[in-house]
């Protein structure tokens, strides 16, 4: 008798992560545009990201377009050949390899992904058109520059309207690569980098992004999703950071114009999905699970709150949430919370003193916040998360000590309220300017000021009972600043990043490359982006009196 053929060991790894799958939209078939849509990250990070389910939902639902799914941690990464999830398929056999960016810590990441397909770090030299290397995500809205030399092309900003397009225009080329990305470079938001060229002065400052001759010199931005379905979950997986949570969006973007934060700037403007499109959406999600998640910037302004409570007070779902604003938290969402089942609350004063936190633009008060924590454990949450950020632009060492007294204050209420058995996490990052908003002119806080800031504040919290701290250290704020800010020239310290050095020190000093050139020093007018090629959704002019105001 013949024997059976048995299965490898990175097949059975396939199948078993399949059977944790439920599948929410049509399982992906064969089609004449083979899309590997690539997260940079594990499994895990990737199936929670809301954006990733959104565009794995877009291509699938295109005909002629099969999408599969792949990660870092996919099977058989570790043999140096990446495959896809749903059935084995080579990443490198692909037409698209579309990569979803949406951390500056994830960029060396992209570089290891394409040097496991077998294919080279630089567009340059990959001569054939497929599979065309495509970088999408949160990262387009800030600043894809560190990435410009291995990437074939850029989608900036929201998915929803171009990437449709952008497929059916690959679909129908053919030819040599040069002059299909010259053609596909016409079409709105795809930016080609290799058609965009920086110039330095003699001190190797920026000087100009010149554009080739027949395209313009600003490339714009995909134009904002104004459509009245949210994005959801596309799959339900177990190994998530909410199990088996069907994900989806209430609204888009921030009506908060925090001055640090990226998304009631880049995400502009600020868009509410109809309550009437979010419950059809619910109701389909919950013949499968009984656990939803709800994501907003915030919450609170939502138009439909009060329907939406309504609505959910009659299922028997858990639900969770995306961080609240403190002064948010009215009846409509207290009672949302006591339904929810989630017993845990999560709030961002992000800074310790009232007058530093105006200055960055989140007007919460400490009646807000004591006002926010009362009134969840009175409906029946237990559990805290508080975030905040150390070495902001005007921060002083009385600030640290409140944002310690702050959670002092927070834990005895919750002992009270809560009981000795609840919990409080803190979790302290440093600050660390982003494009797009008016705080990316400020330098970097020192990396030996940051470093004793926050040593000084995981101290002072670790002596608070019942309360544990968490968060990067003084160099990772460092090194994300440096990507976040950084021109094309970073891209020689993400080679040797993906190459094996283990720290961004030696990266940097292989590469010659100074960090403090990107980190040290504050923006001036007269000083270029590295991304002033690239339309933001608010212009310069308008980030610039917003920062002058702050140092006011």
């Amino acid at each position: 008798m013949k024997k059976k053929k048995s299965k490898s060991r990175t097949q059975l790894q396939q199948s078993l992560l399949a059977d944790k799958e439920k599948f929410l939209i049509e399982r992906p078939s064969g089609g004449d545009i083979r899309v590997a849509l690539v997260y940079p990250n594990t499994y895990r990070a990737g199936m929670s990201s809301l954006g990733f389910h959104a565009v794995y939902s877009i291509l699938n639902r295109m005909p002629g377009v099969s999408c599969e799914r792949a990660f870092l941690d996919s099977p058989l990464s570790m043999a140096g050949m990446l495959e896809t999830v749903e059935t084995g398929k080579r990443v490198a056999d692909c037409h698209i390899i579309a990569f979803s960016i949406s951390y500056e810590h994830d960029m060396p990441n992209v570089l290891k992904i394409l040097k496991l397909c077998g294919l080279p770090y630089r567009s340059a030299d990959r001569e054939s058109l497929f599979p065309l290397v495509i970088g999408g995500g949160a990262i387009t809205f800030l600043n894809p520059e560190p990435l410009a030399d291995f990437i074939d092309l850029f989608l900036l900003g929201e998915a929803e309207n171009t990437l449709p397009g952008l497929i059916e225009a690959i679909k129908d080329s053919s030819g040599e690569k040069y002059g299909v990305l010259k053609n596909l470079a016409n079409l709105p938001g795809v930016y080609v980098p290799a058609f965009y060229h920086p110039e330095y002065d003699g001190e190797e400052r920026l000087i100009n992004i010149r554009p080739d001759s027949d395209l313009p010199a600003v490339v714009k931005h995909s134009p904002p999703y104004t459509g009245e379905t949210p994005a959801s979950s596309a799959i339900l997986a177990s190994r998530t950071e909410f199990s088996n949570c069907f994900l989806t969006e209430v609204s888009r973007g921030c009506p908060n114009a925090c001055r640090f934060c990226v998304l009631g700037w880049d995400y502009w403007p600020y868009r509410s999905f109809p309550f009437e499109k979010i419950r059809e959406t619910l109701e389909s999600a919950l013949k499968h699970t009984r656990r939803l998640g709800l994501i907003a910037g915030d919450l609170g302004a939502y138009p439909g709150l009060e329907k939406l409570t309504e609505y959910l007070s009659k299922q028997d779902a858990r639900i969770s949430f995306s961080s609240f604003r403190a002064e948010s938290i009215n009846k409509n969402m207290a009672e949302l919370l006591k339904i929810s089942g989630d017993n845990t609350l999560t709030l961002a004063p992000e800074a310790g003193s009232e007058n530093l936190r105006a200055k960055i633009g989140k007007n919460m008060t400490d009646e807000d916040l004591f006002n926010a924590v009362d009134t969840a454990l009175s409906h029946g949450v237990k559990n805290l998360r508080l975030y905040f950020m150390a070495g902001l632009p005007g921060e002083t060492d009385a600030d640290i000590g409140a944002a310690i007294g702050l959670v002092k204050k927070i834990r005895l209420l919750q002992e009270k309220k809560a009981g000795s058995g609840s919990g409080l996490h803190v979790t302290v990052s440093g600050f660390v300017p982003k494009a797009g908003t008016p705080m990316l002119f400020f330098p970097v806080c020192p990396e030996n000021i940051l470093r004793d800031r926050l040593a000084g504040m995981k101290s002072g919290i670790e002596a608070v009972g019942g309360a544990d701290i968490s968060g990067e250290s003084a160099r990772q704020a460092h090194n994300q600043a440096a990507l976040a800010k950084g021109d094309r020239r970073m891209g020689r310290v993400l080679e040797e990043i993906a190459g094996g050095i283990k720290s961004y020190t030696a990266a940097f000093r292989n590469s010659g490359i100074r960090q403090e050139f990107y980190t040290g020093s504050l923006i001036e007018s007269k000083d270029m982006l590295p991304w002033e090629h690239l339309e933001s959704n608010t212009p310069r002019s308008i980030l610039e009196k917003v920062f002058k105001k702050i140092n006011e």
